[in-house]
């Protein structure tokens, strides 16, 4: 009878043992769910507290709903050292150096109007005169920058990157290292492999000026033909600069001047396939057709011009 018993628990030992091990990774299941949950719920706490904190920037009202008085949150404000070193107007001041300077970026100037552009808009012209007159600007501004005494530990976390980006930006010449520090002398030595020099970008700049320079008549034609003189004059300018550097030995390697090449050619791919009349093509068809029809009579008002002088 006691073999029977032994045998018997010697049996079911395993079930019994099996039931064991499926009940505790339960428990475990369970415990790892408890915990996610508990992480979720403080997250989410936290998250509401932030967008409670952030709720009044915008000047809503706080506190009671019946309280009509409205406060703006100290979250959203400039700290007691930014105001003090005046960083909003170092900010400003860089702002408008920059399109002061790079008149050709003026278009991108969400704050330009189309008067703006039509009076100050100029094509990229790399004169060395022009060339250094940006880099001493950009010197001037980050020396100001610097002079100015400042407690890093009072500034808020956004406020000090501010700061060290905009050291930066004008270390690096409005962040054309290349093309527009005159001292370097890499203004002579023609695009690089990434093509992130002004020359490089002349399409684009064109682009952004038509977008906010649309022709309406006959005197806007005239206006955009005016500045597109002073394109060639620039691209000309820049062919003199290479020539330059040539001559004071301010040349890349025979591999380097062959890649800068073929990405230039590649920036301007229609004109490298076509000549002007790819630049022609690409043009037009960027204008609506009551301003390619105020083109089109202009173009042939100065063929017709041309053609009687000729005769």
């Amino acid at each position: 009878m006691a073999e029977e018993k032994s045998q018997m628990m010697q049996e079911g030992g395993p079930i019994f043992k099996g039931n064991k091990s499926v009940s505790s990774k339960a428990r475990i299941l369970l415990i790892v769910l408890a915990i996610i949950a508990v992480i979720i719920l403080i997250v989410g706490i936290v998250l509401i507290a932030l967008a409670a904190k952030k709720k009044d920037c915008k000047g809503e009202e706080t506190g009671n709903k019946g309280n009509t008085e409205k406060q703006v949150s100290s979250f959203c404000e400039y700290s007691e050292e930014a105001n003090r070193i005046g960083l909003d107007d170092i900010i400003l001041r860089t702002k408008k150096a920059y399109y002061e300077k790079l008149p050709f970026k003026l278009p991108t100037d969400p704050d330009a109007t189309r008067e703006d552009i039509k009076e100050k808009y100029s094509a990229y012209n790399p004169t060395p005169e022009y060339i250094k007159s940006v880099t001493d600007a950009a010197r001037e501004l980050y020396k100001q920058v610097n002079e100015t005494k400042m407690d890093s530990n009072k500034l808020k976390p956004r406020e000090r990157k501010a700061i060290s980006q905009l050291k930066h930006y004008l270390k690096t010449i409005f962040g054309q290292p290349f093309d527009m520090n005159f001292y370097a002398g890499d203004w002579m030595m023609g695009p690089t492999f990434f093509c992130t020099q002004p020359i490089c970008t002349i399409g684009t700049d064109l682009k952004a000026m038509f977008k906010r320079l649309k022709p309406e008549n006959l005197e806007d034609v005239e206006l955009i033909e005016t500045k597109f003189k002073i394109v060639k004059e620039g691209i000309l300018r820049y062919m003199e600069n290479l020539k330059m550097g040539k001559l004071h030995g301010m040349v890349y390697s025979q591999e380097a001047c062959v890649a800068g090449r073929d990405m230039l050619k590649r920036k301007y791919l229609n004109i490298a396939l076509k000549n002007e009349t790819g630049a022609l093509i690409r043009l037009i068809y960027s204008f609506s057709e009551t301003q390619r029809q105020i083109l089109g009579s202009r173009v042939g008002q100065k063929l017709c011009e041309r053609t009687s002088t000729r005769l």
